[in-house]
């Protein structure tokens, strides 16, 4: 039965090509559509989810290029002033390469990050 629809879809893609190949096309360019957005949407529910309490914790970040221009000084005033808030920490990305050596052997780091005592309390 499946050798028969194979054999009749053949001789249909075969005797109207074009046609074929412009539906061909249309399925595969809106497949592979519907993954790409499927993947971003599982990529952005699941940031920060191995976290205990994932629901708990927030980033503040500026949306345009993922990047927190906030001074140091802010997480202690956040904590502080809202008692919603249980801890914060500060966690700070070097855009720009970092020279550092040992044992007279010097090297760049590139996208260093770094994090201050709170960090794995969150």
């Amino acid at each position: 039965m499946l050798k028969n629809y194979l054999k009749t879809a053949w001789h249909n893609i075969s005797r109207n090509k074009l046609f074929s190949m412009i539906k061909i096309f249309g399925f595969a360019c809106s497949l592979a559509i519907c993954l790409m957005i499927g993947l971003f949407l599982m990529k952005e529910y699941s940031h920060d989810r191995y976290h205990a309490n994932a629901d708990h914790i927030y980033r503040l970040i500026n949306a345009e290029d993922n990047y927190s221009p906030i001074d140091y000084r802010v997480k202690e005033i956040i904590t502080s002033n809202f008692p919603e808030v249980e801890n914060g920490c500060l966690v700070q990305v070097q855009s720009r390469p970092i020279e550092t050596s040992h044992d007279n052997t010097a090297f760049y780091i590139d996208n260093m990050m770094s994090a201050d005592s709170h960090f794995f309390e969150m």
